[in-house]
């Protein structure tokens, strides 16, 4: 059994939760961005990565109509 490397949380505002982690002095190693979920234009979503305190990925994720 490994370590797990990643977590993906859902949230309403992707920008405001990779501003408190910048200002908590952690990396966010991908920026806030709308990407389009496997390509499909009828999935758009607002995604941020982030590296957490054990050096794990954390994921930021918005639906684009549910964001803020």
């Amino acid at each position: 059994m490994g370590n797990l490397r990643h977590y993906a949380f859902a949230v309403d505002d992707v920008a405001a939760c990779a501003r408190l982690v910048e200002q908590a002095g952690y990396e966010v190693f991908v920026q806030p961005k709308s990407v389009n979920i496997g390509g499909d234009e009828s999935f758009p979503a607002e995604i941020a990565f982030c590296i957490g305190p054990l050096g794990e990925e954390i994921e930021f994720f918005c639906q684009k109509w549910n964001c803020e």
